[in-house]
């Protein structure tokens, strides 16, 4: 995308596809794009103009794309086709105006929730398949990043967080801020694909 440019978020579809957005590193400009890479290597601009990509995931069925904007303060669904990785039939899901914080890294459950972390707004929220706000979970960090599910069955929900340094302020006492928590939120997560390649 350009000098200053990075990757952030990305994700698998149920298919092996990798979902990349890239950003500019002062997070203040709309100028990243959003990629689609297919099994050979190949890349697709998928979006132009994005500000800070983040919130990639896709329900346990793989019939819907998750993305968000962190500066947009805003998260989408979108009807996807596995067979062509093709989205379509945007609808906002999330408006941070609403919400703590804004968008940042996400993932879904067995119910096909959607979970995105509220960086600077110390929570995760949950969101149903039909676009609900289904819970808010407040968290002892600041800046949660990216919920993940793992451990036996699944059953456990880690969130990343940032701590200080870098281009974030440091903490005189950074408590719990840059840990990885490990929650237990009543539902578990779906077993996540390895990349697609040819062979």
């Amino acid at each position: 995308g350009g000098p200053a440019h990075r990757l952030n978020d990305g994700a698998l579809d149920r298919d092996g596809r990798f979902w990349v957005g890239s950003m500019h590193e002062d997070a203040t400009e709309s100028t990243g794009l959003l990629h689609r890479v297919e099994a050979n290597g190949e890349s697709t601009i998928e979006a132009a103009n994005t500000g800070v990509p983040n919130g990639l995931a896709f329900s346990p069925d793989g019939t819907t794309m998750y993305y968000a904007d962190s500066l947009a303060r805003a998260a989408w669904a979108y009807d996807y086709e596995r067979s062509t990785g093709h989205r379509s039939a945007e609808r906002q899901i999330a408006d941070f105006a609403d919400l703590p914080g804004t968008a940042d890294g996400a993932t879904v459950d067995a119910d096909g929730c959607y979970w995105i972390a509220c960086v600077f707004g110390s929570a995760l929220a949950r969101i149903t398949p039909s676009g609900l706000l289904d819970r808010i979970i407040e968290l002892p960090v600041d800046k949660p990043t990216k919920p993940a599910f793992g451990g036996v069955g699944l059953g456990t929900l880690f969130v990343t967080s940032i701590g200080g340094g870098g281009s974030h302020p440091r903490y005189d006492d950074p408590g719990l801020n840059g840990r990885l928590l490990a929650l237990d939120v009543g539902v578990s997560g779906v077993p996540e694909p390895r990349i697609a390649t040819v062979t």
